[in-house]
């Protein structure tokens, strides 16, 4: 996100969504009944025993770091403040729902065990106005630690002598295994694990993390590496492949997110049904010493692996050729959260009774399953449907079915309804419809030669122009659809821009250009006289817009552009970021991480130059500008000042 003011709109609808924060585990505050003071009295422990470590004895080396807690307030009661009769709101509520969540939490102060050990002080003091902090700390040979917290705070505790304890745990840490359950998906088809479904063998897991596909454990060795009581090697399993249950345990993970594949054998023909977000992967978070199961999803009273993969093949049981029933139709993409008015009602069970729908299309590759829910629930019938999402399954006889369609690239969300056959005849089920996991947003970049930020016959594209979709803090969203470039024509495309259903930014930045105007139609503002979506258009030179991603909405914005003149520049351009995961030893190699967070409201300065001999000070090596004392470039006058963006 370059530093140009922001044209921000409202792309996809108002949708409200609360957010709850937890305070860290096993940070302690005292009874706030007690006296409330604004003194922050800090004590930090460990988490557990380790060692020589036992659990409670006081780390007394580490560093720590306040920030305001700006996120907002989903527990402030509605009355008076978050109530539309307030003759202040919205500004008055301080719900996440409401508010502009920030892109950044300022610091407010920042030291080291010395600030409460007496050497330089006891406590911090904070403002005494009532608000809400966040301190984190670092401490050598621990894992980093916080808490949060809240002013006014209560007295010291009179045991620990602070009032706000911060664990945290020693090193070494342990290690992590993850689990997953490799199944065959038929009874009934859904996408997920039933009681009496049977595992799968002999599917392999991949396992990748930011970096790609993990090849060593956490130690360093190759996967599946076993250990001896005295932490040797001793061998090595296939512990990546699912066993005569469907079971695969990797263990000796470190804590991350990762990105879990299951690949079928050579030769087979599995299509997946399970999906987390939309795609054949599995999102799986790891923590230390996790052991891979989730309480979420439980079996038999029984903790259950969190990473799942179902599977099934090409089936067709209906083989009597005297039966004349059956079932048809076509499967075709739906939008949802639109105005009721003129939209469809919703046609599957996910969204079953919502009326705010709209048919996009056809899905080409879509596969449709029949569930006998006489004998076991059990699949009869799996196959794909027709590229032009049709289906017919013939000699289905009378009776209760479950009819289940989802697409082979599981883009859509799977769906499922129960059919009725009767007296043998075609049930023609009509238009089935599958909502988007993700945002679909297209559009042109294109040499704005009329400057009205509208793309007319006979303006060109522009190729090889990059859009960035990003989040509000500056760093790149990590997953699905993160970048687009340009084709041939200037069309760019995500199909898949993640659903956060919060506010995004959209960049579309080049140094040979400036940004002249946008042009946006989304499906939730439709033009009376034509029935299709209405185009807005936004004169300015922004580079980046607010973008609301819903799930299963799509949207079009078109750049407008112009080539700067021959006496023109677009200025100094650039960002101020938080290098969290620096790996050059010497900073001027260093680069911005794509997960590297923006630092708003840093003032910077551009001065002239000293020419050598000015003042007689030291010159650079050239002999063209004087130097300062500490070896930087003397400053001469200041020409121009600015600050960091902020998102707002």
């Amino acid at each position: 996100m370059m530093p140009k003011k922001p044209v921000l709109f409202l792309l996809l609808g108002l949708a409200l969504f609360t957010a709850i924060l937890y305070a860290t585990a096993g940070s302690r505050i005292p009874d706030t009944s007690a006296q409330a003071t604004n003194e922050l009295i800090l004590r930090v422990e460990s988490a557990r025993t380790e060692g020589a470590i036992n659990k409670g004895d006081e780390v007394t080396e580490y560093q720590y770091l306040i920030n305001v807690d700006n996120t907002g307030n989903p527990t402030q009661e509605r009355l008076p403040g978050c109530a539309p009769s307030d003759p202040n709101y919205p500004d008055s509520c301080d719900w996440p729902s409401l508010r502009e969540v920030p892109g950044a939490a300022p610091i407010y102060t920042q030291g080291n065990q010395d600030d409460f050990n007496g050497t330089l002080g006891t406590s911090v003091t904070l403002p005494t106005t009532p608000g809400k902090y966040l301190v984190s700390v670092l401490a050598d040979g621990y894992k980093v630690g916080g808490a949060h917290f809240t002013v006014p705070l209560p007295d010291a505790d009179p045991v620990t002598g602070a009032n706000v304890v911060v664990p945290v745990h020693p090193n070494p840490l342990p290690s992590a295994t993850m689990r997953i359950k490799v199944f065959e998906d038929i009874s009934s088809v859904n996408g997920q694990f039933d009681p009496s479904e049977q595992g799968l063998a002999g599917f392999r897991a991949v396992v990748n993390d930011t970096a790609g596909e993990l090849s060593t454990d956490v130690f360093g060795n190759p996967l599946c590496t076993t250990y001896d009581t005295a932490g040797e090697p001793n061998g090595q399993t296939d512990c990546l492949i699912s066993d005569a249950n469907g079971d695969i345990a990797v263990p000796n993970l470190g804590p991350l997110r990762y990105d879990v594949l299951v690949i079928p054998p050579d030769g087979t023909d599995w299509v997946e049904t399970t999906t987390l977000e939309g795609s054949p992967s599995w999102d799986t978070w790891l923590q230390e010493g996790g052991t891979g199961l989730d309480n979420e999803f439980v079996i038999a009273g029984e903790p259950f692996p969190w990473t799942i993969f179902g599977f099934v093949k090409p089936t067709d049981m209906l083989n009597d050729t005297g039966v004349t029933g059956g079932i048809k139709g076509r499967i075709v993409s739906a939008s949802v959260y639109l105005p009721q008015q003129g939209a469809l009602p919703y046609y599957g069970d996910i969204w079953n009774g919502f009326n705010g729908s709209k048919v996009t299309g056809v899905i080409d590759n879509g596969w449709v399953a029949l569930s006998d829910l006489q004998n076991g629930d059990t699949a009869v019938y799996i196959a794909p449907a027709n590229a032009d999402g049709t289906y017919q399954i013939d000699n289905v006889p009378d009776g209760n079915y479950l009819f289940t369609w989802w697409d082979e690239t599981l883009h859509y969300i799977l769906d499922w309804i129960q059919v009725t056959v009767v007296n043998g005849e075609m049930y023609d089920m009509g238009t089935p419809f599958l909502t988007g996991w993700f945002t679909h947003v297209d559009g042109y970049v294109f040499n704005d030669l009329n400057m009205n930020g509208k793309m007319d016959p006979g303006e060109p594209g522009l190729s090889n122009y990059l859009v960035v979709l990003r989040d509000r803090d500056n760093s790149e969203i990590d997953r699905q659809s993160i970048a687009a470039i340009t084709g041939p024509d200037g069309y760019y495309v995500f199909e898949k821009a993640y659903p956060m259903s919060s506010w995004m930014v959209l960049e579309a930045y080049n140094d040979r250009f400036y940004t002249t105007g946008i042009t946006y139609q989304v499906e939730n503002q439709v033009d009376p006289n034509t029935g299709q979506p209405q185009a807005t258009t936004i004169l300015g030179n922004g580079v980046d817009v607010g973008l609301l991603p819903i799930l299963g909405q799509s949207a079009k914005l078109d750049w407008g552009v112009h080539p700067y003149a021959a006496d023109e520049n677009g200025g100094i351009v650039g960002s101020v970021f938080y290098d969290t995961t620096r790996n050059e030893l010497d900073p001027r190699y260093q680069a911005a991480e794509p997960w590297a967070p923006g630092i708003p409201d840093i003032t910077m300065n551009l001065y002239d130059t000293v020419p050598c001999g000015s003042t007689g000070a030291t010159c650079d090596p050239t002999g063209a500008y004087e130097l300062a004392a500490d070896g930087s470039y003397a400053k001469g006058q200041l020409l121009n000042t600015t600050t960091t963006e902020t998102w707002e």
